[in-house]
């Protein structure tokens, strides 16, 4: 029997246990979706599934110092600052096509409260799927890590809305192809700019372009 070299078995027990995190965290998250808007007490079994998620995240974290160091060379290294503005662009680009495909104004009027809980979502959701879940995966294939991230994020936008303790209706693959195709883009651009801030910077200019002018948050924000 042929014994693999001892970096070679610490190197797989990695990929192991970071094939086996991402899974469990994307997991958690769809289940999350599926029962946040379930009556008392079965929505306790979102809540749960949000404190696992959390829970796995938390066993990866840097030190703090660390984190905030890498965060303030990612805004202002000259690499950086081209790969944020690149971020910025493609946050207004698809605000912009998504309010006129929905003939609003191209532009909101106002912006009203809801668009920090718009700000503090989208910063959440790509610190979990293009932070944690597709950082994970990167160690053990680049591609796979791309689409395993942009495959969860779509499922868990998609279960927000297939749940069946709300009544809507509304072109589900549709909305999971498009989700999946925006996701692939942001996770290419984590991808070639070994970051998350250009992702959370287009992601939050779009999620506050398109709802600046809600008063209250729509039913499927939890």
């Amino acid at each position: 029997m042929i014994k693999l070299p001892d970096t070679m078995i610490v190197a797989q027990q990695r990929n192991t246990t970071a094939l086996a995190s991402s899974i469990l965290c994307s997991a958690a998250c769809i289940i999350f979706a599926w029962f946040i808007h379930a009556p008392f007490p079965v929505n306790i079994i979102a809540y749960i599934s949000l404190g696992l998620a959390a829970f796995i995240m938390s066993l990866q974290l840097l030190p703090l110092t660390t984190m905030l160091s890498q965060f303030y060379h990612h805004l202002v290294s000259s690499k950086m600052i081209l790969f944020n503005m690149l971020g910025l662009q493609m946050g207004i680009a698809a605000a912009l096509y998504y309010r006129h495909t929905y003939g609003m104004f191209l532009f909101p009027a106002t912006i009203n409260s809801f668009a920090m809980v718009a700000i503090c979502i989208a910063v959440v959701e790509e610190v979990v799927f293009r932070g944690f879940i597709q950082g994970k995966l990167q160690k053990v294939n680049a591609g796979f890590s791309v689409v395993f991230a942009s495959l969860s994020h779509a499922a868990y936008k998609a279960t927000l809305f297939l749940t069946p303790f709300l009544a809507q209706k509304i072109n589900i693959s549709s909305l999971f192809l498009t989700s999946l195709l925006l996701f692939l883009v942001l996770g290419l651009l984590k991808q070639y700019s070994k970051s998350i801030v250009p992702c959370i910077i287009a992601h939050v200019v779009f999620d506050v372009i398109v709802y600046a002018e809600m008063t209250t948050a729509p039913w499927w924000v939890w």
